[in-house]
């Protein structure tokens, strides 16, 4: 562990304070708690930026929106009846999910 001073609004210290009050931890447990919550926010936000900017430089072909399409069909309506027919492949062939 290592200690830092931090300067808050007197309104957010309020509110950490009665958090604390209410859980019975620490002030240093509850701010850590929060942090890494937001920390994880942040990451997630980060990986959805990336997964969004890759999606605009390289997005899906027509073809994979079809298969997409067929999986989701066939998840809806698996069990009740026959597995619906793959759509014809144009090019190089797909490899197999592992």
């Amino acid at each position: 562990m290592e200690k830092v001073t931090v300067s808050l609004p007197a309104e957010l210290l309020s509110r950490i304070e009665q958090h604390r009050a209410g859980t019975g931890a620490s002030r240093s447990e509850v701010i850590a708690d929060l942090l890494w919550r937001g920390w994880r926010e942040l990451e997630l936000v980060e990986r959805e930026d990336r997964y969004r900017a890759a999606y605009r430089s390289q997005p899906e072909t027509a073809q994979e929106v079809e298969w997409a399409e067929l999986a989701a069909g066939e998840l809806l309506v698996a069990g009740e009846g026959a597995p619906v027919e793959a759509p014809k492949a144009k090019g190089r062939p797909r490899r197999a999910a592992r």
